[in-house]
């Protein structure tokens, strides 16, 4: 929550304002999952005119960044420890856990708009489709070292990372890798993905969410809502779409084993799982080569017809998506 320093009659930002006043030791500087804008004041005239820039810059990057101010002629001591230099206005961006400065003092908005835009997080991007598998691979599911369960990737076909979905890796880093596929074959490989109508629609940009690091259509996730308006109603949709596949476990409910299934790459809670919902009892078992042992055994015992019956199962449950959405009321955006 915002503090509430260099407030009260004098201070250079109203309550009202899309700058929240905040003391210098306000926990949002240190937010490991969002980006926040600083502007250090001490009332100066150049403050003054500055004030009214850093507003509108607010205003149109809110949904970006939170932009909060601190009043070093309120906190002088504390400025000075942090090393605030006695003229101001001066800014500083705090991304995660990192901290950059704009370098001289601001005086248009159109440079710190650019400094703001360089210094969002980055976005792994990959432009070809064999690259794809190797980000899967290292990101997200069993075999990576990151021990996230789903990747994201937005598509388009050429252009930059939309500045949202940076914004937003920083956001979910917790439950998701994500990354952008930005090349003309991005179309070829959603209209390949989109066969039957599996995605409801050719058109990119997409956002398609890998459960465990599989491009098998049973592992699949997207994005049904629009791209278009507002980017910060875009970036709320989005937000509420990533927040909801965690929420409701939408990756960990996505999970086939048949004969084909490569054992090395599931865990042995996944195998206890699925042996479980199979009615099947794991007593006894202990190593993950006893409950390998044990789901073949079973699979070897499923007719043909049931395996076959048992994927198309799982397809359509990962394919009706559950129109509710997360509560988001903890998410100013």
């Amino acid at each position: 929550g915002g503090g509430g320093g260099g407030g009260g009659g004098g201070g250079l930002y109203s309550p009202s304002s899309p700058v929240s006043s905040i003391s210098i030791t306000d926990p949002i500087l240190n937010n490991q999952f969002g980006v926040t804008i600083v502007h250090y004041y001490t009332m100066a005239a150049q403050d003054r005119s500055w004030a009214k820039k850093f507003k509108s810059l607010a205003n149109s990057m809110k949904h970006l960044a939170d932009f909060v101010a601190v009043d070093c002629s309120e906190e002088k001591a504390s400025c000075k420890r942090q090393k605030i230099p006695k003229k101001t206005p001066h800014l500083r961006m705090h991304v995660g856990g990192d901290v950059f400065t704009f370098e001289g003092k601001p005086s248009k908005a159109k440079p710190v708009k650019e400094w703001i835009t360089e210094n969002l997080p980055e976005v792994t991007v990959i432009k070809e489709e064999i690259m794809l598998d190797t980000w899967l691979g290292e990101n997200c599911g069993p075999t990576s070292r990151s021990g996230k369960e789903s990747c994201a990737v937005f598509y388009k076909s050429d252009g930059d990372v939309p500045l949202m979905w940076r914004a937003l890796s920083l956001r979910h880093r917790k439950k998701f890798a994500m990354a952008a596929f930005i090349a003309p074959v991005a179309q070829e490989m959603i209209l390949d993905l989109n066969q039957f109508d599996f995605l409801g629609s050719d058109d990119l940009p997409k956002i398609i969410v890998y459960c465990q690091g599989s491009r098998k259509r049973s592992f699949l996730d997207w994005y049904e809502g629009s791209f278009k308006g507002k980017p910060a109603k875009v970036m709320k949709e989005v937000h509420k779409y990533l927040q909801k596949v965690s929420l409701k476990k939408v990756c960990a409910n996505k999970l086939v084993i048949n004969s084909d299934s490569d054992f090395d790459m599931l865990k042995t809670s996944q195998l206890k799982r699925w042996l479980l919902e199979h009615k099947v009892s794991v007593r006894g078992l202990l190593e993950k080569e006893d409950y390998v042992r044990k789901v073949r055994e079973t699979l070897g015992n499923m007719s043909e017809e049931e395996e076959e019956e048992e994927e198309e199962d799982s397809d359509e449950e990962g394919d009706i998506m559950d129109p509710g959405g997360a509560s988001d009321e903890d998410f100013d955006l």
